[in-house]
């Protein structure tokens, strides 16, 4: 409930959390950190840097957001790599498939693929009906054909043999030091699976429950992945299409049923907190076309100190000053929520949290901050644009500046870290 409702604070949703002012509480404890810290609520500046070409990149903040946690101090706490053993996955399954038996993966049969082409055709016919032309729907004809063919060597249901899954790690094949655990049940209309793989430098976890049949051309879809990956003209459509919630849930259910669905699977919430919710709607990418009503969300969760969770970013770590390679990167942990409850959950190297190091760390005043960001804000670009096409220069432009946690990785022990306040 304290992860809901910390949440909740920060998006001002409480209105029974009023101070007499009219601000949330949320937003008086933010007040009181950007007044010790003399944070403003915006900034700006412009940067630039010479490319390994001839062209210059140039970053620029123009009234940035300086986001602040809804805490008034942070702190700072000793967290581990948390591998699942093969013990913790197999109780994790156990209350996953829900009784049903989990068996070795099998390959889709002609049943399967019948099932799919059904799906697909149904959407052509349909789109046909809404003056689409065959034309513009040969792209749904080639992936049918695609199916036919590989239909016609599958083996029927029927011919079939359903080994028990075990829980034991299995070497994947043909690649040395990988091992794989993996399960699945499709007996119903819901296919439900179970994945974890584990080697030196990374651990993926996942479990999913989907139709068989599969969606077609439709998706659920965020909105920034929408409006950024999509060939979406009508912009005002989309807006439209996250205005209502069609969801059984809303943003706080569903952030509490992980949470009750995580300690139902035996994994602990210690320590866990929200970094993100990305409300979901369908999407269809053969016309471009959103139906309206949010049907779904994106959990996005992470370890951190006293409610602050880590700074949320879709970098992964891939180079340090030195040029080493990083072993082990940051941890990575969502859930998709639907009208079916838990649908999805991925665990990308999991940590465990350990000792708290200090309730309130002292932090920089801003204006310091501020001086080391224009100076030091290059060298991320420097390390990662490896892509021959930005040596003519890159115009970069940042819309926000973080307070929130950062692990960071502690001396002669590459399996322990340790969480620090940073700026990102």
């Amino acid at each position: 409930a304290d992860v809901v409702e910390e949440y909740a604070q920060t998006q001002d949703v409480f209105a029974d959390s009023e101070t007499p002012s009219g601000e949330t509480e949320g937003d008086s404890l933010s007040q009181a950190l950007a007044q010790s810290l003399g944070a403003p609520e915006t900034v700006s500046f412009q940067v630039s840097v010479p490319n390994v070409g001839n062209g210059t990149t140039t970053i620029t903040a123009e009234d940035a957001q300086v986001i602040l946690p809804a805490v008034d101090h942070l702190g700072a706490a000793v967290v581990s790599r948390g591998d699942l053993t093969a013990e913790q996955i197999k109780e994790i399954g156990d209350a996953f498939f829900e009784g049903r038996t989990p068996y070795e993966p099998v390959p889709d049969t002609k049943e399967d693929y019948m099932e799919q082409i059904q799906v697909i055709n149904d959407q052509y016919e349909s789109y046909l009906e809404d003056g689409i032309s065959e034309d513009e729907l040969a792209p749904l004809m080639v992936q049918m054909d695609s199916l036919r063919e590989r239909m016609a060597s599958a083996p029927s249901r029927d011919d079939v043999t359903l080994n028990p899954m075990s829980y034991e790690w299995q070497e994947y094949p043909g690649v040395s030091g990988l091992e794989q655990i993996v399960g699945e049940n499709n007996e119903d209309p819901i296919k439900y699976r179970l994945s974890a793989s584990r080697e030196n430098s990374f651990f993926f976890f996942f479990l999913s429950k989907n139709a068989n049949t599969g969606n077609g051309t439709k998706n659920l879809s965020s909105k920034a992945g929408i409006l950024s990956g999509m060939a979406v003209e009508d912009v005002s459509a989309v807006e439209k299409a996250f205005s209502e919630n069609r969801c059984d849930y809303s943003e706080e259910d569903a952030i509490q049923l992980c949470l009750d669905y995580l300690e139902n699977l035996g994994i602990s919430t210690d320590g866990l907190e929200v970094s993100a919710v990305d409300p979901l709607v369908w999407y269809d990418y053969m016309d471009n076309s959103v139906e309206d009503g949010v049907e779904g969300y994106e959990i996005y969760f992470s370890h951190g100190v006293n409610h602050v969770p880590q700074t949320r970013t879709t970098n992964s770590i891939a180079y340090v000053p030195d040029g080493g390679k990083v072993t082990y990167d940051y941890e990575r942990l969502y859930m998709r929520v639907e009208d079916a409850g838990v649908t999805f959950l991925f665990w990308q190297n999991p940590m465990t949290m350990g000792e708290t190091l200090a309730q309130k760390v002292e932090l920089l005043p801003f204006d310091q901050v501020l001086e080391i960001i224009t100076g030091h804000v290059t060298l991320a670009y420097e390390n990662y644009a490896m892509d021959e096409r930005l040596r003519d220069g890159e115009s970069l432009t940042v819309d926000r500046i973080t307070l929130g946690m950062m692990r960071v990785q502690n001396e002669n022990n590459e399996n322990d870290f340790t969480l620090i306040p940073v700026w990102d």
